[in-house]
């Protein structure tokens, strides 16, 4: 185009950016050479063209480009704030995303549900999941309706919280009442509605706020994000056959949610159901991947199934074409150690084509 003598515009240069954003390669030379072009051609105060900008500096992961940009926008859109938003979120950025979150505010811009997913997203997945529910309940209380996905994130948030992996205890109140048996208590209650029961009331009760029985009901609706997020948290808390419930409950399954069945009987030491479920998710024509196997193989060493463990190991290269990874070689080791088979874990080591990581040698 360039080379025919035509020139971008308002509509060309947001096509070019998104491409390039979506590139695999995502070059930053690539980038920075277009917000030229969008300079020299006088495109800078094209709104369209600055959202894509900001979306772009995002997945480089340059923040400060995309700060810069803003700051100079003369015209901004929810969309601009929430690009912001988004961008901090995706590089991990707690303080970035909160500092534009309240700069937001100031100048009387009214964060709406996606600004507060993005905002939400950011601490959850910095492992800051008490600042998460304190959001979700900041959230509700000003009237912003949940959507799937931020439901999603708080469950998972919840799931975190409590599990007993982490080692986490976390106390609600000064009685010291375990947070993780209000959860389960609370999924004991209010999973009786998914058996036909009349109980309405909220799914879980997170201190002055409550994550409402919505989440049970958005999953049972056809939002796998959520039903996945509820399958994570009731597993992780013990509450298996509330998992399961869910699990069996929701119109539609994808790999994550069979990953996180499997997962969930695995850590809890239920071989033989994490077995038994990776054959269900098979003869349904789902597609493993290299987290079921890790899953799988993690659930045969807590479970002392070391035969089964090896042949799922050997399976998932000659059998489903998947490569072995460096998890899947620590949860092989971790299977020969706990079954004392500290000779046949240390040859392994020894013998990796990769270079073993801190997991695996702290295993043999």
């Amino acid at each position: 185009m360039r080379h025919h003598g035509v020139f971008a515009d308002g509509f060309t240069f947001p096509l070019v950016i998104r491409a390039c954003a979506s590139s695999i390669c995502r070059w930053e030379w690539w980038g920075k050479n277009l917000h030229s072009h969008v300079l020299l051609l006088g495109f800078q105060d094209n709104l369209h063209v600055a959202n894509e900008l900001l979306i772009l500096y995002g997945k480089l992961g340059r923040m400060d480009f995309a700060e810069k940009l803003f700051v100079t926008m003369p015209v901004k859109s929810h969309l601009s704030w929430n690009m912001m938003l988004s961008g901090y979120s995706q590089n991990y950025d707690c303080s970035g995303a909160l500092k534009i979150f309240r700069r937001m505010e100031v100048d009387d811009w009214e964060p709406n549900a996606v600004s507060w997913t993005s905002l939400i997203s950011t601490h959850s997945r910095c492992g800051h999941h008490e600042e998460t529910l304190n959001l979700f309940g900041s959230m509700r209380s000003r009237g912003v309706g949940a959507n799937g996905e931020v439901l999603a994130v708080v469950l998972s948030s919840c799931a975190d919280l409590t599990s007993p992996l982490k080692g986490k205890t976390i106390h609600a109140g000064s009685d010291c009442g375990c947070k993780e048996a209000l959860f389960r208590d609370a999924a004991e209650k209010h999973m009786d509605w998914l058996r036909g029961g009349e109980e309405r009331r909220p799914l879980v009760y997170l201190e002055e706020w409550e994550l409402h029985g919505h989440a049970v009901r958005v999953a049972m609706d056809g939002d796998i994000l959520v039903g996945n997020g509820l399958i994570n948290m009731c597993t992780k808390c013990g509450s298996l056959d509330k998992g399961w419930l869910v699990f069996e409950k929701m119109g539609s399954r994808d790999l994550i949610s069979w990953n996180s069945m499997i997962s969930g009987y695995g850590m809890h030491g239920y071989g033989d159901k994490a077995l038994e479920t990776f054959e269900q998710m098979i003869k349904g024509g789902i597609e493993p991947d290299g987290v079921t196997f890790t899953a799988l193989i993690s659930a045969c060493g807590h479970s002392g199934l070391v035969a089964k463990g090896r042949n799922i190991f050997n399976d998932k290269n000659d059998v489903f074409g998947i490569p072995p990874g460096m998890d899947q070689y620590a949860c092989v080791v971790d299977l020969l150690s706990r079954a004392g088979l500290k000779e046949e874990a240390r040859e392994l080591v020894n013998s990796l084509p990769i270079r073993p990581n801190t997991f695996v040698l702290g295993y043999h």
